[in-house]
């Protein structure tokens, strides 16, 4: 799956994805989360419309493949 968001990432070579995986404890089961982290130092206008669609792509793709999306 890391790879693939990789792919994903490519077609914005201006924003930096850091993943960082670790266990949880949800509903007494132990998951596996991968917790994004998008960050940019564009001055480009529309970066934050690029990191916006980045992240609504990135949440697809998670949830097309089982997983869940948390935003904070």
């Amino acid at each position: 799956m890391g790879e693939k968001i990789y792919e994903i990432k490519d077609k914005y070579p201006e924003i930096w994805i850091k993943t960082h995986p670790h266990k949880r404890m949800i509903d007494n089961h132990l998951k596996y989360a991968v917790e994004l982290h998008l960050t940019s130092f564009s001055n480009k206008n529309l970066i934050s419309q690029e990191m916006n669609n980045l992240c609504y792509i990135l949440h697809d793709f998670v949830e097309e493949n089982g997983g869940s999306f948390i935003t904070k």
